[in-house]
């Protein structure tokens, strides 16, 4: 079996589905490519014949207003990497689809309105930014719990009390073959009760 470069295969998928949505101009083309790649996933990965139609004025307006040509670019560069067997292709297929439904949820977080690569990867930062963020909150938040926990065991501590936390870790004098010196408390601490 031959090795198809990944590259040209995706491309020519990407190829043959652009020109579908440049025909139909929907106000989503992400998802309309994703749904073209999916479908296309399903079959044996064998790429379609199909050259870039020729683009009018609209068309060119269309691909300019919703960044295709950069966005196809990414998905080539980013999932069609290496060759391999066809039915390899495939999978990128898929992959490529599930970019392009990642590019339709954004474009529906925008309200519709479409955005640069640059203003998508600005969005993308700041959601990034937003989760460290986030995670740096809760983070101080189980500190502090943690700290309080420590507290609260140093002062029963004090007071006399057992705080081992956790399991309790019999010693071999506790428990042998023979039964040991642990007690029925000492096993019911090793499960927590």
């Amino acid at each position: 079996m031959a090795e198809v470069e990944y590259a040209d295969a995706l491309r020519q998928h990407l190829v043959a589905a652009l020109n579908e949505v440049l025909a139909a101009k929907p106000d989503d083309p992400f998802k309309s490519l994703q749904k073209i790649l999916f479908a296309a996933s399903l079959g044996d990965g064998t790429p379609p014949e199909a050259s870039p139609v020729a683009q009018d004025a609209d068309m060119k307006e269309y691909l300019a207003k919703f960044d295709l040509e950069t966005h196809i670019a990414d998905v080539i560069a980013k999932k069609g990497k290496g060759s391999g067997p066809m039915s390899g292709v495939k999978f990128m297929i898929s992959d490529a689809g599930d970019f392009f439904t990642e590019l339709s949820k954004k474009l529906k977080a925008a309200g519709g309105q479409p955005m640069t690569a640059e203003e998508l990867k600005a969005m993308d930062a700041a959601a990034a930014k937003a989760k460290r963020e986030k995670d740096a909150r809760e983070q101080a938040e189980r500190d502090a719990k943690d700290a309080e926990n420590a507290k609260r065991a140093a002062e029963m501590e004090a007071q006399g009390k057992s705080v081992g936390g956790g399991l309790h870790k019999f010693d071999k004098s506790e428990v042998d073959v023979n039964g040991g010196t642990a007690t029925a408390d000492d096993f019911m601490d090793a499960f927590g009760f």
